[in-house]
């Protein structure tokens, strides 16, 4: 349904008289180096999704189009879905969202963190070699850990907005060839959220780009109710299509 929801936006905002629109569509391998959890954040029991269950990486794909109506305005639209298995025996008794999964107990979870965002970024800086941009994203998360056993169920969905900084520095390295580091970021008293890409782009023709590099997801909240920080690497590379 909320993919539904954002290809309905993409086909309403496509018929509108913007310059130019491109979509890049990126795929490759993501794992996790941790992901601790404590819900509640008081009274439970903190763990490791990673550590003490083995957490699966798995392919991933993420879809984003840009509008832009000249060189220095840009507005994107990104639809990031990710779910990530695991299981394992349960290292000690663990308290999670109120209900206690014994030690040795076979546990299996899902971990997932679908985001969906809306980012304007103006070019401030441009020159033969040398562009930079910055801007500003809402993103909306929807996000949920769920453990089980084969005596019961539990799971926390977390649905919020979360405000980011947009910031694209791209190098030009030759006509067809440049560099770039590419992102959403920010950091407060309770949490912190970075989604940054170090990678390369290659001009195939005047229509189609091929990128590759690595990025990663990093951060977590700190609050009443959850505690959970996770960092995501991904091995990734898409193509960009200008329409």
């Amino acid at each position: 349904m909320r993919f539904f929801v954002f290809i309905c936006i993409i086909f309403l905002l496509s018929t509108t008289t913007f310059a130019g629109i491109t979509v890049n569509v990126e795929s490759g391998y993501v794992a996790s180096s941790y992901n601790d959890v404590q819900i509640p954040n008081e009274s439970g029991t903190r763990f490791s999704l990673t550590n003490d269950l083995s957490l699966s990486g798995k392919a991933f794909y993420r879809i984003d189009i840009i509008y832009y109506w000249n060189e220095k305005n840009f507005i994107q639209l990104l639809y990031a879905p990710l779910t990530l298995n695991a299981e394992g025996y349960a290292p000690r008794d663990i308290s999670y969202n109120k209900m206690l999964f014994s030690k040795d107990s076979y546990i299996t979870a899902k971990y997932m963190f679908n985001s969906y965002r809306l980012t304007y970024r103006r070019t401030i800086y441009n020159n033969s070699k040398l562009t930079f941009g910055i801007g500003l994203t809402a993103k909306i998360r929807d996000a949920e850990i769920e453990l089980k056993n084969s005596a019961q169920q539990t799971r926390y969905p977390n649905t919020g907005f979360v405000p980011l900084i947009n910031f694209k520095l791209e190098y030009r390295l030759s006509q067809r060839f440049s560099a770039r580091l590419t992102g959403d970021a920010l950091v407060g008293p309770q949490g912190r959220a970075e989604d940054i890409l170090a990678g390369f782009d290659y001009v195939i023709n005047k229509r189609v780009s091929f990128f590759a590099g690595y990025r990663f997801l990093e951060g977590g909240a700190d609050v009443d109710k959850v505690y959970n920080f996770t960092f995501l690497h991904y091995t990734s590379a898409g193509l960009s299509v200008n329409l």
